[in-house]
């Protein structure tokens, strides 16, 4: 899995600013606790109605997006930061237990950086993503 990461698009900054979005606070403990041991800044949220006005006040340099979300779904959150000047920089990666190629082709035409598949990625694969 690791070698398939050096395929992917870079992103290279001292101390990234990445923030989880995710309704599942398991998810978001474990994937968090492991980043920010490995020097990451980072913020969660749970609430798909909050995310977007967190994110403006955080200025991440990464963002992981679920898909299935309660109130807006992962993919309504990536076309709202998208279509804003504020955040439409920022890269968007879509980290989701859903492996379907209508959807992952759906998030990319809206602007996802990338789609990982969760069972695919341990929180130590994660942080070695993020690095690269």
């Amino acid at each position: 899995m690791l070698k398939e990461l050096s395929n992917r698009p870079k992103l290279k900054c001292e101390k990234c600013k990445i923030f989880l979005i995710d309704d599942e606070p398991t998810f978001l403990r474990m994937y968090s606790l492991k980043l920010k041991t490995e020097g990451f800044d980072v913020e969660v949220c749970q609430d798909s109605s909050k995310c977007v006005k967190n994110i403006l006040a955080f200025k991440p340099d990464l963002i992981f997006l679920d898909l299935v979300m309660p109130r807006q779904d992962g993919l309504q959150i990536l076309k709202k930061l998208k279509s804003s000047i504020a955040t439409k920089w920022m890269p968007v990666v879509m980290l989701t237990n859903i492996d379907n190629p209508a959807d992952k082709e759906a998030c990319m035409k809206a602007g996802a950086r990338d789609y990982l598949v969760k069972v695919e990625f341990t929180p130590a694969d994660l942080s070695e993503y993020a690095k690269a």
